[in-house]
């Protein structure tokens, strides 16, 4: 746990931080939310912005994942949860009339990596003779490309669905193997409009 509050206290300034051009001044960043399901749970948390280009922003979230993988896993039935953080970059493709690509509708995509640190409880022949349960704790890397749609909404708050494809990797297991792998995914991001 650890581990992810330190990546997370540095990910989320460093998203507020970065320039758009040298001596062009600070950029332009914003803080909202972020929600995602995918087959096996949720994932709901902070998420920072900076624009680094015209149209293009460096992403940094915090955010709480919780799983019920039932029997996807490697185990019979898998579920637990945990925090995690990553960095991403997103990308509109259409350009509005003002110039903007932050204002007005129009198609993203963009690239994320997440660190999660989960604690699966798992059970393995539930019910029956050989029943056996456990805890693994684990940190799982998550690259996921992603494709979207942004709004403005009237309130002054900008809305994005997107969809994410990617991967579940499992780079450090404390107990008996759980399940990892692709996944797919379907999120709703809120921000201030810039």
């Amino acid at each position: 746990m650890l581990r992810t509050i330190a990546l997370a206290a540095l990910l989320l300034p460093l998203a507020s931080c970065v320039a758009v051009e040298p001596g062009a001044g600070p950029a332009r960043a914003a803080l909202g939310a972020e929600v995602q399901v995918y087959p096996a749970g949720v994932i709901a948390g902070l998420h920072g912005r900076s624009e680094v280009g015209a149209g293009e922003f460096v992403t940094a979230r915090v955010a709480a994942n919780v799983t019920d993988r039932r029997d996807f896993g490697e185990r019979d039935d898998e579920e637990g949860a945990g925090w995690g953080a990553g960095l991403g970059y997103r990308r509109y493709i259409d350009r509005t009339i003002d110039g903007t690509a932050n204002s007005g509708s129009g198609w993203l995509w963009g690239a994320r990596v997440d660190v999660w640190d989960l604690e699966i409880d798992w059970i393995d022949d539930p019910g029956g003779a050989g029943e056996t349960r456990g805890t693994t704790d684990l940190v799982v890397l998550q690259p996921t490309l992603e494709v979207g749609y942004g709004f403005d909404l009237s309130s002054g708050w900008r809305g994005e669905v997107v969809l994410g494809l990617g991967a579940e990797i499992n780079l450090e297991e404390d107990g008996r193997e759980v399940g990892e792998g692709a996944i797919g995914l379907l999120g709703i991001t809120l921000v201030p409009a810039l």
